[in-house]
């Protein structure tokens, strides 16, 4: 069964949950069900990969990786120069 990394997002923990008050302190990852789903419908058993993980210790174990969206990447980490953002 192939691993299928899948990135989320990270979120406040207030206003997310039906827990006690002393549980809005906290900070939750937050991942989307629907691609766990369809990994799993696809043969794949989906890895939630939490924010603060380095890529590096898990890439070799991955088959595949779902990137979910959420904030941009900073081109330098893949290489690359940002480009300007075009006015409005």
């Amino acid at each position: 069964m192939p691993l299928i990394g899948v990135t989320g997002r990270r979120r406040p923990a207030k206003g997310l949950h039906t827990g006690p008050s002393s549980l809005d302190r906290l900070t939750l990852e937050v991942y989307f069900t629907g691609y766990a789903d369809r990994i799993t419908a696809a043969g794949g058993l989906p890895v939630h990969l939490p924010a603060s993980l380095d890529p590096d210790t898990v890439a070799d174990r991955l088959d595949g990786l779902v990137l979910t969206g959420g904030s941009d990447i900073d081109p330098t980490l893949y290489g690359s120069d940002a480009v300007p953002a075009e006015p409005p």
